[in-house]
């Protein structure tokens, strides 16, 4: 699961690592399931911005869980720019 928030945070989530996303704005997007031979995904989604959103920066996150559910990892913050 992919998620994305206007706002930034920072705290321990579940021993798995930071949490940087602000609960008020976050957005989450489902992502396809990961082939397990390779790093590459198997899909590339791609979000259009409206028009008028020149310059909206947002931050996202991945959750990233095992093929059995438990929670495996939570990836870096990145913050992205529009």
């Amino acid at each position: 699961m992919l998620f994305l928030s206007a706002g930034k945070v920072s705290f321990p989530f579940l021993g798995l690592g930071a949490w940087c996303l602000d609960g008020a704005t976050l957005i989450s997007i489902p992502v396809p399931k990961f082939g397990t031979g390779s790093r590459q995904p198997m899909a590339t989604s791609t979000f259009t911005v409206p028009s008028g959103h020149t310059g909206l920066t947002l931050y996202r996150q991945e959750l990233r869980a095992t093929s059995s559910g438990p929670l495996r990892t939570v990836t870096s913050c990145v913050k992205t720019t529009f």
